[in-house]
């Protein structure tokens, strides 16, 4: 399973890019990135980071969560993602989060999912519904049915 790292930031300008610069400054490279506001005090910025140990560190001034997400390709057409979402929806599997980018793999878009529960069971449900999910299922029933994990680029490059 792939980890995101959540930030809660003060909703202020320049609040992002201090806390960017920080993981710049730790070497750090961003896989992906979803910024919410959540209010007029604070935002989050959600991430999948190519170092979650070392971005840790970086951010020790910020409030932090990491959560286990489900990466999955998603068919880069209309109604690509609404097939995802009814496999998911069927077993009534809740998006807590979703965000979605175009990258380079294989003419595919990629969906972040945060899911209420066990993120490894909505894997397995994707992966055996024929979808390829990025860094393959967890779990002792598991078969690999992507990549590897985002952290090693995997031939994965965002376009955002």
């Amino acid at each position: 399973m792939i980890q995101q790292l959540t930030v809660k930031l003060p909703n202020r300008p320049g609040s992002l890019e201090r806390a960017l610069a920080a993981l710049a400054a730790a070497n750090v490279d961003l896989r992906a990135l979803a910024v919410s506001d959540r209010g007029p005090d604070h935002g989050e910025a959600s991430m999948i980071v190519s170092d979650l140990d070392s971005a840790r560190t970086a951010l020790t001034d910020y409030e932090l969560l990491v959560h286990e997400v489900v990466v999955v390709a998603v068919d880069d057409r209309v109604g690509g993602l609404a097939a995802i979402l009814e496999v998911l929806a069927a077993r009534e599997v809740n998006i807590a989060q979703l965000y979605a980018f175009v990258s380079r793999h294989q003419t595919k878009a990629l969906a972040v999912l945060r899911v209420d529960g066990d993120p490894a069971d909505a894997a397995r449900l994707l992966a055996d519904a024929g979808f390829s999910v990025i860094g393959g299922v967890a779990g002792a029933d598991a078969r690999p049915t992507g990549p590897k994990p985002l952290d090693e680029h995997s031939g994965l490059d965002f376009i955002w």
